[in-house]
């Protein structure tokens, strides 16, 4: 299939509305992939001024090391943040931007989590939601051993449960080094 057929293809796919952007060819299959789609909203929603001012989360359960990459679906070459400094190179994920309101007995780790478009670009890579997963995973087990909603899941436990599995939840300055930053993420 060409260029010209998956785009064509792209156009006869359902529910085409519901995802922000399309890329047809994503890959040697040339599998049309959704970069973004429909997103749930919590009781927090984390925001770009989040990310620019280098806000600290206490129930931050992983990081993303990657970048600004989400672009309008209507100007595809435009970046909203070229140009944008950030206070911290790495972006922090709150347990709370996984848990919908108001149904308590479910979590969505993934691209469907509780942000802004423009903060969704560097938390839809596989290496976020491997760690989003990874604490939806933990955060279950107390749900069901607590017989409590994902909203009341105590953080500080999910975070040392975390820990001790050897995930990555606090930004240390001897482990990176070069972040001129991260001493102020604690």
């Amino acid at each position: 299939m060409n260029k010209s057929d998956r785009l064509n293809y792209c156009k006869t796919l359902p529910l085409l509305d519901a995802f922000d952007v399309i890329v047809c060819g994503g890959g040697p299959s040339g599998i049309p992939v959704a970069l973004t789609a429909r997103r749930i909203v919590g009781d927090f929603v984390m925001r770009v001024d989040d990310l620019v001012t280098g806000r600290a989360f206490d129930d931050t359960i992983g990081f993303s090391g990657y970048g600004w990459d989400l672009p309008d679906p209507k100007k595809p070459s435009y970046q909203p943040f070229d140009g944008v400094e950030r206070k911290r190179n790495y972006t922090p994920i709150p347990y709370r931007v996984m848990v919908p309101r108001p149904i308590e007995n479910i979590i969505c780790p993934g691209s469907a989590i509780s942000v802004e478009r423009d903060v969704l670009g560097p938390l839809r890579e596989q290496g976020a939601c491997y760690a989003m997963g990874h604490a939806a995973g933990v955060a279950a087990t107390q749900v069901v051993h607590k017989g409590i909603a994902f909203k009341n899941v105590d953080t500080d436990e999910l975070r040392q449960t975390l820990i001790q599995q050897n995930a990555k939840v606090d930004w240390d300055q001897k482990v990176h080094p070069h972040d001129s930053n991260s001493a102020d993420s604690h």
